[in-house]
């Protein structure tokens, strides 16, 4: 009997992308780090940064070492991958990602990828769910937290609505948990995703907004163009609020908000000539 051969992760992350992943537009496939090593997929994610996805096949070796060898690549050529892959999307200077993907990590491995640069790396689970009523096949954020120690100063710092961004300077600070206080009233089930420069809210998988630090200065972005660029003043709040709950309405299936019309006013039941046949001083 001959035994069907498991996909690899590298197919299955393909068909996920094919089907549209949110944040994330695919780019380009088999970027060539070295003569026997590739990056599998190049896309830019939701904030214009340029994403690096590694499948890590059984026998593909140390992943740590594998997302250091890529962002490395990354940051050498930087000015050369903008020309070669020629996207509107990317930002400039480039900042590049690294997105690891597996079937599963194992404890140690997930604890070399967290230590790695914060926020420029991203593990990535490829996870099955079969049910009756399909079998459906999903990219699940994993993260090394439940592998680490619990520390009295870590815990804080995941729920602080400033901690993310804690790099900036006071005004924009002051902005930036303006903002963040702000989006996270809109809903108690948006899921917050954060690292030390990033901040993104998704509700039920779906991208809602992010807020990032870039260059010391705090930038804004909502999938579908409402609003992508810095914000740097109460206007830019205002308006980046704006555009985050109409894509949350969106999401919630509501899409925009409608303009209900004001009631005409209604005709009168009587004519004039009618009303004045009533007048007693007639």
């Amino acid at each position: 009997m001959a035994f069907e051969t498991p996909e690899t992760v590298s197919a299955v992350v393909g068909r996920l992308f094919a089907a549209g992943h949110p944040g994330f537009e695919l780019l380009d496939r088999d970027l060539v780090l070295a003569r026997h090593r590739r990056v599998p997929y190049v896309g830019v994610d939701e904030l214009g940064r340029l994403v690096l996805v590694l499948c890590l096949e059984p026998e593909a070796g140390d992943a740590a070492a594998l997302a250091l060898d890529a962002l490395a690549f990354a940051r050498a050529r930087s000015t050369a991958l903008v020309k070669h892959l020629n996207a509107p999307r990317l930002r400039t200077p480039l900042a590049a990602v690294v997105w690891v993907v597996a079937r599963g990590f194992g404890a140690d491995e997930r604890v070399r990828l967290a230590r790695l640069e914060p926020g420029a790396v991203r593990m990535f689970e490829c996870v099955c769910i079969e049910s009756q009523r399909s079998v459906g096949e999903y990219l699940l954020e994993v993260s090394a937290a439940s592998e680490t120690a619990p520390s009295a100063t870590v815990a804080p710092a995941a729920t602080s609505p400033s901690a993310p961004l804690a790099g900036l300077p006071q005004p924009l600070r002051e902005l930036a948990e303006s903002v963040i206080r702000r989006v996270e009233h809109l809903d108690d089930d948006l899921d917050a995703t954060r690292t030390p420069d990033h901040i993104a809210w998704r509700f039920q998988d779906e991208l809602v907004c992010s807020v990032s630090l870039m260059g010391g200065e705090l930038a804004g972005a909502v999938p579908g163009g409402d609003f992508d660029g810095a914000i740097a003043g109460p206007s830019d709040v205002e308006r980046f609020l704006g555009a985050a709950v109409q894509r949350y309405l969106a999401v919630l299936g509501h899409g925009d908000l409608i303009a209900v019309p004001r009631p005409s006013t209604p005709a009168p039941l009587l004519t004039p000539e009618e009303l004045a046949a009533f007048d007693p001083k007639r």
